[in-house]
């Protein structure tokens, strides 16, 4: 079984690094993405065929997730879920 994968964040490191990954690794299935801009994980969203949250919280409870990444800058880590 797949482990179940949410992404928060679908900037630069989110799309080039964790979701190239995700994709890559026949053990994981991505859900759903997050990020704060709407029309960026919208699109995102589409090209991987997964739901899209504008608020991490919401995603979270909303989907059955085994696993979720930050992908947010390093400073906002703390805040994306506090």
């Amino acid at each position: 079984m797949a482990t179940r994968y949410g992404l928060i964040g679908c900037g630069g490191a989110g799309t080039n690094r964790h979701l190239p990954a995700v994709r890559a690794n026949p053990r994981t299935s991505l859900q759903a993405v997050c990020d704060l801009d709407e029309e960026r994980v919208v699109s995102v969203a589409n090209d991987y065929d997964v739901a899209s949250y504008v608020d991490a919280e919401v995603m979270i409870e909303n989907e059955r997730l085994d696993a979720v990444s930050v992908a947010t800058p390093p400073p906002t880590h703390w805040d994306v879920l506090n």
